[in-house]
């Protein structure tokens, strides 16, 4: 009897221990402070409550609640991905490099993980995800979540039945100039290098000329 319940705990440590470190591939962790960078938002999501989560490219993840205040941040570790929520109002994590699904509460802890293959088959959830990636809008009751992305620039609408809207989230002015100009510059230089790298080609290809011509010449 005694083994009996010694390997059933075994087999439960484990299979936490596996959970655990599975989800540990994400750095998933809970932030109190709001998000407000130049990273480009991805998409959104929202839960049986009316909360909605806004996630960006840099793998950070703002969740406000209906009545427009911030709720909770998550920050991780990944390449691509997208978000949605469960029944139980759990986030959901579709990371493209990972052969899991994972579901996170709101503190950040991973509560379960779910094989790809198992959740939906291959076809059917790289078209979900691509559904996920372009998700521009949410209807709720009684309102609608509108997200409006675009180069440097976020802006988290909520649109009531009414008409009248409140802004969640909105990237902040010096940032979206920031970030213009800090376009501007690479591109400014990677057009220098280019034309740079041209010239070079240019002068090596006439100096041969030259050469040529000159060994012509002499030999006469």
């Amino acid at each position: 009897m005694k083994k009996i319940v010694f390997m059933v705990l075994l087999t439960i440590i484990t299979t936490l221990g596996c959970l655990s470190a599975s989800a540990n591939q994400l750095g998933m962790e809970r932030v109190e402070e709001e998000y407000h960078g130049a990273a480009k938002a991805i998409s959104i999501a929202t839960d049986s409550k009316g909360n909605v989560a806004l996630y960006f490219d840099d793998d950070v993840i703002n969740i406000y609640h209906p009545d427009g205040s911030f709720f909770y941040g998550l920050k991780m570790d990944v390449d691509s991905y997208v978000c949605d929520f469960d029944s139980e109002d759990n986030l959901i994590v579709f990371a493209t490099r990972t052969d899991y699904i994972y579901y996170f509460n709101s503190k950040g802890e991973c509560v379960k993980q779910v094989y790809k293959d198992n959740f939906m088959d291959p076809g059917a959830l790289d078209k979900y995800y691509r559904e996920r990636m372009s998700l521009r809008e949410i209807d709720e009751d009684g309102f609608q979540y509108i997200l409006e992305a675009s180069y440097g620039k976020t802006k988290l609408i909520q649109q009531m039945d009414d008409g009248s809207e409140r802004v969640l989230y909105e990237t902040e002015g010096s940032t979206v100039i920031g970030k213009t100009i800090f376009g501007g510059v690479i591109a400014i230089l990677f057009i220098s290098l280019f034309g740079l790298g041209i010239f070079q080609v240019y002068r090596f290809y006439k100096n041969s000329r030259n050469k040529k011509d000159s060994a012509d010449i002499f030999s006469r």
